[in-house]
C-alpha cells in the first residue's frame, strides 16, 4: 500500500502553509453549512426545503461572482488585505446563520426564508473572496515545480476542508444546533488574525489594474491563472 509522499508538502515558506490552512477552514465552513443548514432551517426554523435550496443556490452564485471580484481586488489592493478581509467577513456572515430568526423579527417585511437567503448571499460573497487572493499569493511566493506543489497543497486543503465540513455538519446537528455557526464564525476570525499577524504583505497592489486584466481571457487561461494577473 503506497503512502502519501510527505516530501511533496515540505519545504515551503511558512506563509504558504498559513494560506493553505486558511483555504481549508474557508471551505470547511462552506461544507458545514450545506447539511447542517438544510436540516436546521427546515426542521427547527420552519423554512420550506425548496426555499432552503434557493438560499444555498444563491450562496453558490454569490461565491462565483465574489471569486471574480476577489481576483480583481487582489490585484488592485494586494493579496493580504483581501484574504484578511474575506476571513473577517466570514466570521460575521457564518455566525449570522445563528441569528436568522432574530434578523427576520427585527426587519418587519422579512420572513425567516428571506433572512436565510440574505445571509446566504453574504456568506457566499465573503467565502468567494478568499480563494483567488490565496492562489495569487501562492503564485507570488513560488515558481516552477514548487508552485505546482503549492497549488496541489491548496487543492488538498480545499478537498479535505469541504469534505470534512460536510460530514461534521451532519454529525453535529444532534448536539450543537446553532452553536456550530457561532463556532464556525469564531474559527474564521482566528484565521483572519493569524493571516494578519503571520503573513507578510508581498504585493502592494496596482492601482491602474482593470477588471478585464484580472479576469483575462477565460477561454485561453488556466483556472488558477484566471484568478489574477501574473506578477509584473
Amino acid at each position: 500500500m503506497s503512502r502519501f509522499p510527505l516530501d511533496a508538502v515540505r519545504g515551503f515558506d511558512r506563509a504558504v502553509y498559513v494560506v493553505a490552512l486558511g483555504q481549508l477552514l474557508n471551505v470547511f465552513g462552506s461544507g458545514l453549512v450545506y447539511p447542517f443548514a438544510t436540516i436546521h432551517f427546515h426542521l427547527e426554523v420552519g423554512i420550506a426545503l425548496s426555499l432552503v435550496g434557493v438560499g444555498l443556490l444563491v450562496k453558490n452564485v454569490s461565491t462565483a461572482v465574489a471569486t471574480t471580484v476577489g481576483g480583481y481586488l487582489a490585484d488592485r489592493i494586494g493579496r493580504k488585505p483581501v484574504m484578511v478581509a474575506a476571513m473577517a467577513g466570514n466570521a460575521v456572515t457564518l455566525a449570522g446563520y445563528a441569528f436568522v430568526p432574530a434578523i427576520a423579527a427585527a426587519i418587519a417585511p422579512l420572513d425567516p426564508a428571506g433572512a436565510f437567503i440574505g445571509v446566504s448571499a453574504l456568506a457566499g460573497a465573503t467565502n468567494g473572496l478568499y480563494t483567488p487572493a490565496g492562489q495569487a499569493y501562492i503564485a507570488d511566493l513560488t515558481d516552477g515545480a514548487e508552485r505546482d506543489r503549492a497549488y496541489s497543497l491548496l487543492k488538498v486543503g480545499n478537498n479535505v476542508g469541504f469534505g470534512t465540513g460536510f460530514v461534521v455538519g451532519g454529525l453535529l446537528y444532534e448536539w450543537a444546533e446553532v452553536t456550530v455557526f457561532l463556532a464556525d464564525g469564531a474559527t474564521s476570525a482566528i484565521v483572519a488574525v493569524v493571516l494578519f499577524a503571520l503573513v507578510p504583505r508581498i504585493h502592494a497592489g496596482q492601482q491602474d489594474v482593470a477588471l478585464r486584466d484580472s479576469v483575462g481571457d477565460w477561454g485561453q487561461r488556466s483556472p488558477s491563472a484566471a484568478y489574477s494577473v501574473s506578477r509584473r
